[in-house]
């Protein structure tokens, strides 16, 4: 018996190429117009357990690797997938999910000295990392989860910048944390005066959970052109979202927009840096939380981005006022806060999607009191 499930519903028989739930299956066969074990396949390849742990599995293939009860089952903190054995008869995904267990207890309990399962090990990407529980100051209990990710000092910098400024500006993002001088200070709370430079590493808090799944656009072999507001709410149209479609719009609109503000191109044609969340009851889709900013830039202007950004806007005329709305909401926002070099953006993007020219001072745009000084790369 090898059958997928997602948390304790049973999904797809593996074994007999059946689907047994079509609202809960991983993929939308008429993406790829192909038969259930073929777009199984595509998704199980790229999905993100096998991309973060092929590092670990390849570390611990002397020691069982592939063997692992917990390699076998294919869990990830990224969605509640999981593969049922026969061995796994009794088991619900209570007993053996991330979420609620520590796997080393359990690898110890299974008779496995090693485990390629997360959150333990590493994970894939350009920076080294992994996931890892913190304790809940408030009650003792290992309760946040978090990827940990080393980068140098201003990398984390403009990072957790990137994700206050999206908070403040009301805009759907993965929360983050550092940890200096016994203190742990999440994005809201984080100033960019802050003096960063015993900063190393920075906390990404996990933003799924067992009702929640992520699927991302290169599990669908979903492609999206980040600097083009119309190409991404098509992708995520692509990726089964049914809501309203001026709605989608909109989302896309304001992720593409703060995306060249901030200067992260990495969503550009990453297709793994964008995603949707997967309601593991219902089966409804809709855009996931903005998450990476690892690519963001505080000291330098990125005209290519931006120019390529207010052409897209342009156009589609339907998108200029929303735009220009928006721009200015994280333009004052920027002068208030003291991102000097992103408030700037702003008023760069603003210009050129009104075709101002480049010199000509916007309205209200004196600079802010304060202006931080960040030193370039």
């Amino acid at each position: 018996m090898k059958v997928l499930m997602l948390r304790d519903e049973h999904v797809y028989d593996i074994d007999n190429n059946q689907i047994l739930n079509g609202q809960l299956f991983p993929s939308i066969t008429t993406v790829h117009n192909i038969g259930p074990s073929a777009v199984f396949d595509v998704w199980n390849k790229n999905r993100a357990y096998l991309k973060s742990n092929r590092t670990a599995e390849r570390s611990v293939s002397l020691f069982g690797g592939e063997g692992t009860i917990e390699a076998k089952r294919r869990l990830s903190l990224s969605d509640s997938y999981w593969i049922k054995h026969d061995y796994d008869s009794d088991k619900m995904f209570a007993d053996i999910s991330p979420y609620f267990n520590d796997f080393s207890l359990l690898t110890l309990q299974s008779g496995h000295v090693r485990s390629s399962s997360v959150p333990d090990l590493v994970l894939g990407g350009s920076q080294p990392k992994q996931w890892t529980r913190f304790e809940n100051m408030a009650t003792g209990d290992k309760t946040v989860i978090a990827m940990s990710k080393s980068e140098i000092s201003e990398q984390v910098h403009a990072e957790i910048c990137a994700v206050k400024l999206a908070q403040v500006c009301g805009l759907p993002v993965m929360d983050a944390f550092v940890r200096c001088n016994a203190q742990t200070i999440y994005a809201k709370k984080y100033s960019p005066f802050f003096s960063y430079s015993e900063l190393g590493v920075i906390h990404v808090v996990n933003m799924t959970t067992p009702a929640m799944s992520l699927v991302q656009f290169d599990q669908l072999n979903v492609g999206a052109d980040g600097w083009c507001p119309e190409n991404v709410c098509y992708a995520y149209r692509r990726m089964g979202v049914s809501s309203d479609l001026e709605v989608l719009q909109s989302i896309a609109l304001k992720q593409v927009l703060f995306d060249a503000v901030v200067g992260n191109g990495d969503r550009r044609l990453n297709n793994s840096n964008w995603g949707v969340f997967l309601d593991t009851e219902t089966g409804k889709r809709e855009p996931s939380y903005m998450y990476d900013f690892n690519w963001a830039v505080l000291s330098v202007q990125n005209t290519e981005h931006l120019d390529a950004v207010a052409l897209n806007v342009r156009k589609r005329g339907c998108m200029k006022q929303e735009a220009i709305i928006f721009l200015e909401s994280v333009r004052t926002t920027c002068a208030a806060i003291g991102l000097s070099q992103w408030r700037e953006n702003s008023e760069y993007l603003i210009r050129k999607i009104n075709f101002f020219p480049v010199n000509e001072r916007l309205p209200n745009s004196a600079p802010e009191t304060h202006k931080p000084k960040f030193p370039r790369r």
